[in-house]
């Protein structure tokens, strides 16, 4: 740290002290001549992932995440087989596992469904985290959570059963609903900015703006799913989720895409800011007398 910094730092005490004095009540906006002055400088370090990694595929039904995976899976095995690891382990989705035992899922799916397929989908997570491998997986809490939005929007504008009548049982759904929610996001906090190294959003490839009363071609599952993907986008812009989106024409060009990106940052690194602290005045006393213009070896601090 250079004299001219600490001398800097002097004559803003200095300031302040002055402001203090010249008024008859604190001054909100002048610094403390009691108070330990810190700077906060910005340096950057270079940051190479270690294996096994983990990938989160978001996007709403119908987008394309289990083609987008299998180009993905292919084109980056010599990577892992490289880099002596074992192949990148594919996390499926399980809201098709629950359905194959004949249970609602999407439009039609509860608090219930919400939360099993978060946990079925952690189970196979973490299985793959005891296991050591690199995994891949087809959605993310996020997509619970969205999915919990819609059908909670469904029940209570009545559009579930075109009506708009709340009856008890109405009522009982949007409060287990409107409770999945809220476990759903404490699930997210606790498991998603932290814990996967690469994210992608795959969005829908056609957006249709419906208005009411328009004859248009387009099943209820299909206006689920936009309605889902709306969701998505506003929990993004919610949590300030900064997913690397893939809207790519087709599954190869956004499996070349996210390879790319992960393959220069697990070869070559990635550089990423550091905030650092570092203590100024720390050999200097912040009583008045003791601040002058003139530099001294007491106020010289490390470079």
């Amino acid at each position: 740290m250079s004299k001219s910094l600490a001398k800097n730092a002097k004559k803003r005490v200095a300031k302040g002290k002055e402001a203090y004095d010249l008024k008859d009540e604190p001054c909100e906006t002048c610094p403390d001549p009691e108070e330990p002055m810190t700077v906060q400088e910005t340096a950057t370090t270079r940051y190479i992932p270690e294996y096994p990694i983990r990938i989160a595929v978001v996007g709403a039904p119908g987008s394309g995440k289990s083609d987008f995976i299998k180009a993905f899976v292919k084109k980056s095995k010599p990577l892992f087989s490289t880099a002596g690891q074992p192949p990148l382990k594919v996390v499926s989705n399980p809201g098709l596992d629950i359905e194959k035992l004949n249970q609602a899922m999407g439009i039609f799916g509860g608090f219930r469904e919400h939360l099993w397929t978060f946990f079925k989908r952690f189970d196979q997570e973490f299985a793959a985290n005891f296991e050591g491998k690199s995994f891949i997986s087809s959605g993310t809490v996020l997509e619970s959570m969205a999915h919990a939005a819609v059908n909670y929007e469904n029940i209570m504008l009545g559009l579930g059963d075109n009506s708009s009548i709340v009856t008890a049982k109405t009522q009982m759904y949007m409060e287990q609903l409107g409770l999945a929610m809220t476990v759903l996001g404490h699930l997210y906090r606790e498991n998603f900015g932290h814990y996967y190294h690469f994210g992608w959003y795959l969005p829908l490839a056609e957006t249709k703006i419906i208005i009411p009363g328009q004859e248009v071609e387009q099943s209820v599952e299909e206006r689920h799913a936009f309605r889902v993907d709306a969701a998505l986008q506003q929990l993004f812009a919610n949590f300030s989720i900064p997913l690397q989106v893939l809207d790519q024409p087709t599954a190869k060009e956004k499996a070349e895409v996210a390879f790319a990106a992960v393959n220069e940052i697990m070869t070559e690194g990635v550089d990423i800011p550091i905030p650092v602290q570092q203590e100024l005045l720390d050999e200097i006393k912040m009583a008045p007398e003791a601040v002058d213009d003139s530099p001294s070896e007491s106020a010289t601090l490390p470079e």
